[in-house]
């Protein structure tokens, strides 16, 4: 079984339609030498990670180079602007 090399594998957003993208690139990581739409799956794994012991969701902050976000998971149903007790991933149910 031939194992490809993951150091050649990354997300990025298309520039043409901005949607979220698996690619394969070579020495120029800005050639996508396959590629295929992972949109759904990058948001699947984020909803799993946040709701991990987290039923009700969770907040997470995020930093990117100087600024800070914040991502909020709950379940449909719940109002946007609805705290979770403040609760994180790691804090489980509340």
């Amino acid at each position: 079984m031939v194992m490809a090399n993951l150091k050649n594998i990354r997300l990025g957003i298309s520039p043409l339609d901005g949607k979220i993208m698996l690619y394969r690139h070579g020495k120029d990581r800005r050639v996508a030498l396959d590629k295929r739409e992972a949109e759904r799956d990058v948001f699947i794994a984020i909803i799993e990670y946040m709701t991990f012991n987290a039923t009700n969701g969770s907040i997470q902050r995020v930093r990117i180079g100087d600024r800070w976000f914040e991502i909020r998971v709950t379940p449909e149903g719940e109002p946007a602007g609805k705290k979770t007790s403040g609760q994180t991933r790691d804090e489980g149910k509340t």
